[in-house]
């Protein structure tokens, strides 16, 4: 792990000035760097330096306290449930149709991002002239970090802001922390109503979560997406929140595949793992339940029958408001379901 302490985030194998310098010359030739700052001449409001610690351990020090933010998708939304809202986002496609960002007022918030994704509106990046970028990343994978194609598009990105990342990878609750500490930083008030009240509602869902597993610690609960007319059953303990939902008692099963995310089945071999209750992945590319109900070794699942189906996203959502509302829909399904396997 790199732990540099710089203004601009590392560009690893190169030479950072004149890579800077060569691609800023490049907006600054299409008349796109009018309102973007240097390092001599502050950014933000205040006069006091500012400075942060991303989970990379890059020290991100800036000149005043960060106002003017762009975020990947996820993280925008962890930010915008905090009280901040980001000037620009860049998400995988219409921002507007993102799951992830249901429930966020879009107003006055920039795409920036492609149709496919990691792609990235440089120019309208650098017209928008954030003071800081924020996303996530998995110390196992590295750069790029999550949003962007590849460690070019990073660098590219690097030379426009700022880069923070924080470790996407913990706990969905550990994840809200480093938010939350972030926020604050950037002079959110944690101690607001909304955001205040919404810990409060989290902390109650979670309690009525264990209850209900302790109340169905025999029923079977299995989580998949349906991809590629196959059936991917996910490993609670390479996804954060199914990780601490199994934590919290819910009697995930873990499947045996040697995949590091997922045990990959053909629909023939749906029933390898007996299951009362389903969690069905929802991502824009995953199957739909109408989909899967076309398909025959599916709908003779007992559980199928049953009806005992409910929502989950693979991908995690880290705001208390969100990840309460995750919690409630499987608690709800958990304390509705029976018994559909042999004992």
């Amino acid at each position: 792990m790199l732990t540099p302490t710089l203004t601009r985030p590392a560009v690893a194998d190169l030479d950072d000035a004149l890579q800077r310098r060569q691609f800023l010359a490049v907006l600054a030739a299409a008349g796109l760097l009018t309102a973007c700052g240097t390092d001599d001449e502050p950014t933000s409001e205040g006069a006091q330096p500012w400075s942060f610690t991303d989970d990379r351990g890059s020290v991100i020090n800036r000149p005043g306290r960060p106002v003017k933010i762009a975020a990947y998708e996820t993280a925008g939304a962890a930010l915008y449930y905090l009280g901040l809202k980001p000037a620009a986002i860049f998400s995988s496609g219409d921002m507007a149709k993102s799951k992830l960002l249901e429930g966020v007022d879009l107003t006055g918030i920039e795409s920036v991002g492609g149709k496919a994704y990691g792609e990235i509106q440089l120019e309208k990046l650098a017209k928008i002239a954030p003071d800081i970028i924020v996303t996530a990343y998995s110390p196992k994978q590295g750069d790029p970090v999550w949003g962007f194609a590849d460690k070019t598009v990073q660098d590219k990105v690097a030379a426009i802001a700022p880069v923070i990342a924080l470790d996407g990878t913990k706990d969905p609750t550990a994840v809200i922390a480093r938010f939350e500490e972030l926020a604050k930083a950037l002079g959110a008030d944690l101690a607001a109503a909304p955001v205040s009240d919404a810990k409060k509602t989290f902390d109650g869902a979670v309690e009525e979560l264990k209850s209900a597993a302790a109340a169905k610690k025999d029923l079977r609960v299995l989580a998949i997406g349906g991809y590629s007319e196959k059936l991917y059953v996910a490993k609670p303990s390479e996804f954060p929140a199914l990780r601490q939902m199994k934590s919290w008692g819910l009697n995930l099963i873990e499947p045996t595949g040697k995949d590091p995310l997922w045990e990959t089945l053909s629909f023939e071999h749906a029933d390898k793992y007996p299951a009362d209750l389903i969690l069905v992945d929802t991502k824009d590319d995953a199957m739909t339940t109408e989909q899967l109900a076309k398909i025959p070794t599916w709908k003779r699942l007992p559980a199928v029958q049953a009806g005992q189906l409910v929502r989950w996203q693979a991908i995690e959502d880290w705001s208390y408001t969100r990840y309460t509302d995750d919690i409630t829909v499987i608690t709800q399904a958990l304390q509705k379901a029976n018994r559909t396997t042999a004992a």
